[in-house]
């Protein structure tokens, strides 16, 4: 893999839990960039018209996993960080030894965690409990149709 110098042990956690924090929001910030491509040259103003089968797509799904994904992986990482800054604070940070095995443990499970939680919805036997997003069939404010009077 690659290796992290630091002379402290509250430096490596900080490191590796930017790091974590910035890849999160890099995700995220392509997820927007990809939306906008999506929305401004393939669905422009008739989103409404295709709003099933966009939400059905997987390049839908994708970016919401995509964005999910960045979401929580920063969040996470930055509770973790603001919880050993915080110990540090109240002066009670352990031996060197300890914070990095608990620094890479911890990063695990952040990771784990935000990668599970995007793909819950993806889980074929529980698709019933989550909705894709509203449609509005048969109206003709959102499909360009309908009676004329």
């Amino acid at each position: 893999f690659f290796k992290l110098k630091c002379k402290t042990s509250q430096a490596l956690v900080n490191r590796v839990l930017s790091s974590l924090i910035h890849f999160g929001d890099l995700l995220t910030g392509l997820y927007l960039l990809l939306i906008s491509v999506q929305d401004a040259f393939v669905m422009g103003s008739m989103y409404c018209k295709h709003q099933s089968l966009w939400l059905s797509s997987d390049f839908c799904t994708f970016l919401g996993i995509l964005n999910t994904f960045g979401s929580t992986l920063s969040l996470f990482s930055m509770a973790y960080l603001s919880v050993v800054r915080a110990m540090n604070i109240q002066g009670r940070s352990r031996t060197t030894q300890d914070v990095k095995c608990n620094t890479w443990i911890v990063t695990a499970v952040i990771v784990s965690f935000s990668i599970a939680i995007p793909c819950i919805p993806i889980i074929n036997s529980l698709e019933d409990s989550f909705v894709n997003g509203m449609m509005y069939k048969d109206i003709s404010l959102f499909t360009g149709s309908g009676n004329k009077r």
